[in-house]
């Protein structure tokens, strides 16, 4: 598995997501499945830099690790922070995307769009890291 750790910071995006793109080019993702990671991606890691060390006085840490899956094709996503407890799994508010943008609750669409976007999520917490494992097929 190639892993990247960098500090929990938006200076730090890009090149989280250019490693991404690189191991899902390299595994054979190009088009619209290699956006949905990209974006998956993106949301997943905006997320952390916005709200996992809020309120800490502190810029913590995220790690984002590809895998690539041989006998099912396809490329495994874990992304980690020691951030405050948060299961994205867990969404509060069902997202109602049939409303109109005044109508709808704040939050939420980021995490709808993962979960449609990727083929399998998964979301664990270990030794006070979250961690959420992301898996797109070819």
């Amino acid at each position: 598995m190639a892993i990247r750790s960098v500090k929990a910071d938006m200076t730090n995006l890009d090149s989280l997501i250019e490693f991404v793109q690189s191991e899902a080019i390299k595994v054979g993702f190009s088009g619209i499945k290699l956006n949905h990671i990209l974006l998956a991606c993106e949301e997943v890691l905006v997320n952390i830099i916005s709200y996992a060390y809020q309120g800490s006085g502190e810029i913590g840490k995220m790690e984002v690790g590809c895998q690539e899956l041989k006998n099912k094709r396809g490329l495994l996503i874990t992304i980690s922070d020691s951030g405050m407890p948060f299961n994205p799994m867990e969404t509060l508010t069902p997202v109602d995307i049939n409303l109109s943008v005044e109508d709808r609750a704040i939050g939420g669409l980021g995490i709808h769009m993962v979960k449609k976007t990727m083929d399998e999520l998964s979301f664990r917490q270990e030794n006070g890291d979250n961690i959420l494992s992301m898996t797109k097929y070819l």
